[in-house]
């Protein structure tokens, strides 16, 4: 119309989804219902009434586009003096470096980073998202404070108890308890030598120091005196046996040593020697068979040895009289179907 302000002909502009032409004061694309945002300056589509020429409209990209790309710059560092600067479309007579247009932005095509070309520009853009490997140290100083901690913990958990205790100890005015050992005291009192070598061996694992290792010697030397005095006493009694066996056999438990395990050794070889019994006599040879705890057979006649130790003193029909060579010379008498008993010596 001839009367009609050309100002106020509506301005128009591309759907950034379907490419169709719209309002410019559109807010949804009425051709595919894209949300399409509000307008721009930069957005703006310019008529023939504002430029004043040919109806020829310059549209601009539309919004998300430009935004998106003006994010990828800034993230990618470009634009930047001296890294990832891209190639200045003004230089060259206006000739466009590959992958990028005449107003100095990447063209997006399949290729828009130029990542098939071999491109400087995509070079410089992917080394600033390249994370660096830990160096050798960086490792070796990680792993020292792993390891540190635990260790830090382990001792926490060992010594803080202990720590709480005394301080709550010392918060209340009471004196921290410490351990007495009273073994020297036992064994001058005449304590049992076990119930002294047991408080030695307490002693010794409160604090290991020379006077507690000191009185654990002396109570194991009362105790195998003890114990060997049962096994040569006079005349022989199977009760002193059993009873240096249960005081061996406890002294080994408490403390483990040579002198426990060597004196066990002999008590059970006493054991078992005086565990045999005489099952017959020849009473034309004048021969007595034994048979030991183990089922094996031994024979012996008068003046003989027996199991390497008794040496047979007699021979009679119903008895044979035996001298333990290693208990002092001991005497003990044998009845068929009986074991050892004693004999005044």
């Amino acid at each position: 119309m001839d009367g009609e302000d050309p100002l106020r002909e509506e301005k128009s502009r591309l759907c950034p989804s379907c490419r169709m032409q719209i309002s410019a004061l559109a807010v949804k694309c009425r051709y595919c219902g894209e949300e399409v945002g509000k307008p721009k300056l930069e957005q703006r589509t310019l008529s023939i009434n504002d430029l004043g020429g040919e109806s020829i409209y310059h549209r601009a990209p539309a919004g998300s586009v430009t935004e998106a790309l003006e994010a990828f710059r800034v993230e990618a560092g470009l634009g930047i003096d001296g890294v990832g600067q891209p190639p200045d479309a003004s230089e060259g007579a206006g000739v466009s470096a590959p992958g990028i247009g005449p107003d100095g932005m990447p063209v997006l095509d399949d290729d828009p980073l130029g990542e098939r070309s071999g491109s400087a520009w995509y070079s410089a853009i992917t080394s600033v998202h390249k994370a660096r490997p830990p160096t050798f140290r960086e490792r070796l100083k990680t792993v020292g404070i792993i390891v540190g901690g635990i260790v830090l913990l382990v001792l926490l958990g060992v010594k803080a108890p202990g720590w709480i205790e005394d301080y709550r100890l010392s918060r209340a005015g009471a004196v921290v308890p410490t351990f007495v050992d009273d073994t020297e005291r036992m064994l001058r009192e005449g304590y049992p030598p076990i119930d002294a070598l047991a408080e030695a061996v307490r002693a010794v694992a409160y604090e290991d120091s020379a006077s507690h290792r000191s009185s654990r010697k002396n109570a194991l030397e009362k105790l195998i005196e003890q114990v060997e005095g049962l096994l040569y006493a006079k005349p022989f009694d199977s009760e002193n046996l059993r009873k240096a066996q249960g005081l061996i056999t406890r002294a080994r438990n408490l403390y483990l040593c040579h002198a426990t395990i060597e004196l066990a050794e002999t008590v059970q070889n006493d054991t078992k020697i005086y565990g045999m019994i005489l099952i017959k006599i020849d009473q034309a040879n004048f021969v007595a068979t034994f048979q030991a705890n183990n089922s094996e057979l031994m024979e012996a006649e008068k003046g003989g040895v027996l199991a390497g130790r008794f040496r047979v003193h007699s021979v009679t029909k119903h008895s044979v009289t035996l001298i333990d060579q290693e208990r002092g010379n001991r005497v003990v008498r044998c009845k068929v179907g009986d074991g050892p008993i004693s004999l005044p010596g």
